[in-house]
């Protein structure tokens, strides 16, 4: 079971924004959970507010009273929440309310300016980069629910905490749940010969690499559908020129998809500050929102 059941919601008063709040409204509804909504005023912010150092008490009520408003004009499923006005920097002082309010979940628009583009906004890409909890990072706004789904798959420790993130969503939402694994030939960048190598033995070795790809995600499965054993979850292996190809033509071909999960990191995992390049390309050109999820030793 993964809970979430505390949820922290990044509000800078933009569309996208608006978005992430009515997201996080739904799914704090599956276990009666706390909304807790976060806007934070920059130091500049402050300044130019106030004309010193820090605002004083009646532009930090001002400002409440504004994200109250804002919020409740975007959502009315969730009935426990709480409003939190911060200055410093967003990044930082969205860390500490997650620790603060014990939250599971992080939830925040793609960016918060009138781009309509594919472009991820800097606090929102730092977030997904360095959360300690899943990010939900939502591109656009959609029918409130998630009917299908892919969860994408390199059988490493943060891709098999993704999949189970991805089958309690599903569970929850009835809805369909695409187990998703990239294969890429990797001489498949080599138009020419390459000297001293057996071809055949090549072939053989990428055929059964292929094969056994299939079986570890059908096992993969099957250990869902022990828990789950209602949920809608299919598989596929396709073969692509690169991972990242591979999954954007798979969300297109499926159309319609609301909500695509990944791991952090992939096998080479460098440092806390970098997530895998998979997931960086693909919080930037996914066309539907985006849950990131890290692996447990990784948090």
């Amino acid at each position: 079971m993964r809970p979430l059941n505390t949820i922290l919601v990044g509000v800078d008063f933009s569309d996208c924004s608006k978005s992430a709040l009515i997201e996080a409204d739904y799914i704090a509804l599956w276990e009666g959970g706390e909304l807790h909504v976060v806007h934070v005023i920059t130091s500049d912010e402050a300044a130019s507010l106030s004309g010193v150092s820090k605002p004083g008490e009646e532009v930090i009520a001002g400002m409440r009273k504004k994200l109250k408003s804002f919020t409740e004009s975007a959502t009315n499923l969730c009935g426990k929440k709480v409003y939190h006005v911060r200055i410093g920097n967003p990044f930082d002082e969205m860390m500490a309310l997650i620790d603060a309010t014990g939250s599971n979940l992080m939830v925040v628009g793609s960016n918060g300016g009138g781009d309509k583009s594919n472009y991820v906004g800097t606090v929102a890409s730092k977030c997904v980069r360095r959360s300690r909890v899943p990010v939900l990072l939502v591109r656009r706004q959609h029918d409130v629910g998630y009917k299908k789904l892919v969860v994408c798959v390199d059988f490493s420790g943060s891709s098999q905490e993704a999949v189970e993130y991805a089958a309690e969503i599903a569970c929850n939402e009835n809805a369909e749940l695409h187990i998703l694994h990239v294969w890429c030939d990797p001489w498949g960048a080599y138009d020419f010969p390459v000297e001293g190598l057996n071809h055949h033995l090549i072939e053989s070795q990428m055929e059964a690499a292929k094969i056994a790809a299939k079986r570890k995600i059908k096992r993969m499965r099957a250990k869902l559908m022990q828990e789950y054993f209602a949920a809608n979850i299919t598989t596929s292996v396709v073969e692509a020129p690169s991972v990242i190809t591979g999954i954007i033509d798979f969300i297109n071909e499926k159309k319609n998809m609301d909500l695509v999960v990944v791991g952090t990191r992939g096998h080479s995992k460098i440092s806390e500050f970098f997530i895998g390049t998979t997931t960086e390309r693909l919080i930037h050109r996914s066309p539907c929102s985006v849950l990131t999820v890290g692996a447990p030793e990784s948090k």
